[in-house]
């Protein structure tokens, strides 16, 4: 674990040490933030930032901000080894778009927020979907995590397979 630990940290310095480094995540986190606190007032009528805004508890904007974070580290970390001339492959958008999916689910604070989801699995899904909010939201950190730590490894040059040195 503590091994993993300092590879994170250890990519996490070189993506950002590098010219644009900490805008480009900076950028890229609001963005997955903003996306995460307007897609539930895009889809419910009536709804704006400032209501949905006092929505949410506590708990879900700082689960909001982990995961806005964590992904705007992690895609700051895919565009710098595409810089490195890295090919991104249809597992990596898959990763990325899993991952931004759950964040998505794991943050529904609201009943007018389900409707988003309610129109893409219906009734049954969307009460599984509330029943289970907190382990979305777990296992989004989760992926995020462990996406993280693989794409440090590919960053630092020491993941076993696929990796151009």
């Amino acid at each position: 674990m503590k091994a993993q630990l300092n590879q994170v940290i250890q990519a996490s310095k070189k993506v950002l040490k590098e010219r644009g480094g900490v805008a480009r995540m900076v950028a890229i986190s609001a963005a997955v933030f903003l996306l995460l606190l307007e897609l539930p007032v895009l889809t419910t009528p009536g709804n704006d930032i400032a209501f949905q805004w006092n929505l949410l508890k506590p708990s879900v904007r700082a689960l909001m901000i982990v995961l806005a974070l964590a992904n705007g580290l992690l895609f700051t970390m895919h565009l710098h080894l595409r810089k490195a001339g890295h090919k991104t492959t249809l597992k990596h958008a898959a990763t990325g778009t899993g991952i931004l999916t759950a964040a998505v689910a794991s943050t529904l604070a609201c009943a007018a927020c389900y409707s988003s989801l309610l129109a893409v699995v219906g009734l049954g899904g969307t009460a599984f979907v509330v029943m289970h909010q907190w382990w979305f939201a777990a296992g989004a950190i989760g992926l995020t995590g462990y996406a993280i730590t693989q794409t440090s490894k590919k960053v630092n040059g020491t993941c076993s397979s696929g990796c151009k040195h």
